[in-house]
């Protein structure tokens, strides 16, 4: 029977959201830890925690972001002796019964990740992935939601702490797929997502969507495009990343807020992603 924890990244988290997550958590998991980047309600936090049972916080004295946090959740579980952790977003609710069917999931000794599908709240895209295959292999998955196998990713070096926050998933995926390892969707368990301030603009019969996500992420959504381009040059290459880009340039320009700060955002970490990436060369 494989054994499995949960990991839950916290941040100035809602803590009614909160303990929703660590609810739906606490019946398929038997231990979940915390890793809390300095939040400012650190000390709802704990008293959140402290109303179940089995539950462990870390509490980092600075924001040391996502990956390194993700790292630190899987060092911990390991060492109790879990080979398998869940890791989720502060916001996220686990599928129910997705742990509990994890024994029955084809995951061998090639699979790094079991993931359920994933709804993004606030969009009317429907569930899709009922027709197809029970399970499915993919290339890419998000981290919330996301089984990881704890000594895979040791092996690997872990979540890449140079990135900070966003597109760390997307980044590991990419190494998963360079070293062989499979990510198998579980596609009739469904993870509902928040992302960002998400909603869905129709342009004739074409849906577009938003994310409004804050200066901040935009800026290291797009430094650390140009990133993984540096390390995976056939897999992420400039015209995906111009496109992609240019795509999120004029939906900041036509549809989000704060699109001064914004946008100032963007072009510095285009800039810093371009010397990241030049200094991989060197």
């Amino acid at each position: 029977m494989k054994k499995v924890a949960a990991g839950i990244v916290t941040y100035n988290p809602d803590i009614g959201q909160l303990l929703l997550n660590i609810e739906a958590a606490e019946m398929q998991v038997e231990k979940i830890v915390i890793v809390d980047n300095k939040s400012q309600n650190v000390e709802d936090i704990l008293s959140a925690a402290g109303k179940f049972r089995d539950i462990h916080v870390i509490t980092n004295e600075s924001n040391l972001g996502i990956a390194a946090a993700l790292n630190q959740l899987a060092g911990y579980c390991f060492e109790l002796g879990f080979e398998w952790i869940v890791t989720l977003d502060q916001d996220s609710v686990l599928p129910a019964g997705f742990i509990r069917n994890f024994d029955g999931m084809p995951a061998g000794d090639d699979t790094a990740i079991v993931c359920p599908a994933v709804h993004y709240e606030k969009t009317s895209v429907q569930d899709r992935f009922s027709q197809r295959e029970e399970y499915e292999d993919i290339n890419w998955c998000i981290t919330s939601g996301a089984i990881t196998n704890i000594p895979v990713l040791k092996k690997l070096g872990g979540f890449d702490e140079d990135m900070f926050i966003d597109l760390v998933d997307f980044e590991y995926c990419l190494r998963l797929g360079e070293s062989g390892y499979r990510i198998i969707r579980a596609n009739g368990f469904v993870l509902k997502q928040r992302l960002g301030d998400l909603f869905e603009k129709h342009i004739g019969k074409r849906r577009i969507f938003v994310t409004n996500h804050s200066p901040m992420r935009v800026y290291y959504y797009s430094r650390n495009l140009l990133y993984c381009s540096g390390k995976y040059p056939e897999k992420v290459g400039m015209g995906f990343v111009i496109t992609d880009l240019l795509k999120k340039f004029i939906k900041i320009l036509l549809y989000e807020s704060d699109r001064g700060d914004k946008l100032k955002s963007m072009f510095k970490g285009i800039r810093d992603g371009i010397d990241m990436k030049s200094m991989r060369r060197n």
